[in-house]
């Protein structure tokens, strides 16, 4: 009777182990997000200004990598179809190395070496009218995405915070 007792609590042990180990394993996996790179870029229209004669623009272009890895030979390509660039400032992150900056009167072409992950690089342009540029952001391996960058907000700690939040009350 013993012997029967034993392996039974052997049996339920071991299977409690592995489906344990299992829900570990895939509660701890790094998302498949996480091994590639991934650019996505956001273009904001500022206020435009109208004095006499002159008339300005502002516009705002947001590259992100939200990859887990370095997104190598970054360019940033800017298009407009009335509109001239009359001036641009640059905000990049302390890694971002800069390789080459073309300004024409209705193009701007830049490069940039990595862009590592979680870096940003915002370009601010001057415009001479109001105009919705157009964008293309590419790296060696991936193509860039317009987003909505507000909307990253949620992360996983979020979700997990989320879900702790309904199970503590229930498990108490």
């Amino acid at each position: 009777m013993k012997w029967k007792e034993i392996l039974f609590g052997a049996a339920v042990s071991l299977a409690v182990t592995v489906v344990g180990g299992i829900v570990l394993y895939y509660y701890t996996k790094e998302p498949d997000i996480k091994k590639s790179e991934s650019l996505v870029y956001s273009v904001q229209q500022g206020g435009s200004f109208k004095g006499g004669n002159q008339e300005f623009s502002v516009a705002a272009i947001r590259v992100l990598n939200v990859g887990g890895i370095a997104a190598k030979r970054v360019s940033l390509s800017v298009l407009l179809k009335a509109a001239t660039v009359r001036d641009l400032s640059i905000d990049t992150d302390a890694g971002s190395r800069e390789m080459s900056r073309e300004v024409k009167g209705k193009s701007v072409q830049l490069k940039y070496e990595t862009l590592l992950p979680g870096e940003a690089l915002t370009m601010n342009l001057l415009l001479s009218l109001p105009e919705n540029p157009v964008v293309s952001v590419r790296s060696e391996a991936t193509l860039g995405t317009e987003q909505s960058l507000e909307a990253r907000t949620i992360t996983r700690a979020g979700k997990v915070n989320n879900f702790l939040e309904l199970m503590v009350p229930l498990t108490g």
